[in-house]
């Protein structure tokens, strides 16, 4: 929530998390029915919308203490990008551009992060755990 109110692109990044929380939600070892099992995911939705909403609402309060009436950045920025079409202000560069910003934000990291790719492939291809395969999995997925 709290990365929604800054810049709600970022929040399709904790789909992956929310599908897993929903996920461990239905099969923790209370759910032994398919009502015990609605009833967790309920929980853990009316959880969230709580916390989302708490978050939300100290935005606004901060928010309207500095512009003196209520606005929602985010829905600005959704409003602009997406629906008015003045989108083209992201997006246009070379690919060149986004290489050079990458490296002058993330200098050596991002080039560490470049040459980790192959010895974590190497390695998932002769692991035979498969705990050890998911995270590699995902250690590739995060860096790319």
């Amino acid at each position: 929530a709290t990365l929604c109110t800054g810049w709600p692109f970022a929040a399709a990044l904790f789909v992956p998390l929310g599908l897993r929380a929903i996920y461990l939600a239905s099969t923790a070892s209370n759910a032994t029915t398919n009502g015990a099992v609605i009833a967790n995911i309920c929980r853990l939705l009316i959880r969230t919308l709580f916390h989302a909403t708490l978050i939300q609402a100290i935005v606004t309060a901060i928010d309207y203490y500095y512009y003196q009436k209520i606005t929602f950045p985010s829905w600005n920025i959704l409003k602009y990008n997406a629906m008015q079409g003045e989108d083209t202000l992201y997006g246009v560069e070379p690919i060149e551009y986004y290489i050079k910003n990458i490296l002058l934000n993330f200098n050596f990291i991002a080039v560490g992060a470049g040459f980790s790719v192959v010895p974590i492939i190497y390695t998932l291809i002769q692991s035979k755990n498969k705990q050890q395969q998911y995270l590699l999995k995902a250690m590739l997925y995060s860096i790319s």
